[in-house]
């Protein structure tokens, strides 16, 4: 996070960046699996053996979970920068009058 910059900014905008590449298909991959290691458990006579695959599935219910609410955050996040930047821009349109030349957002 170095380098003077805002490490939450860039650190938000890295992950705003990479979360498009992962695609739905990878998450109801990652359910599947959960769904599939669940179902095995009924299998494993060894209680140690099924306690941490029990475990294996909470991890992955719980890792789907944050993906999730990251993705829908992000979304969330976007509109909200969308919708500011396009308030600024008209409120910049309509002070053209005002300042007698063209302004422009940087």
């Amino acid at each position: 996070m170095g380098g003077g910059g805002n490490g939450v900014g860039e650190d938000g905008r890295a992950a705003g960046e990479q979360l498009p590449k992962l695609r739905l298909d990878e998450i109801q991959r990652l359910f599947a699996t959960g769904m599939t290691l669940q179902s095995a458990q009924r299998f494993v006579q060894h209680p140690q053996a099924a306690e941490r695959l029990g475990r294996a599935v909470d991890d992955l219910d719980t890792t789907i979970k944050i993906i999730r609410s990251t993705i829908f955050g992000l979304r969330a996040h976007e509109t909200v920068i969308t919708g500011l930047r396009v308030r600024v821009v008209r409120a910049l349109e309509e002070a053209v009058p005002v300042l007698g030349f063209p302004s422009r957002p940087l």
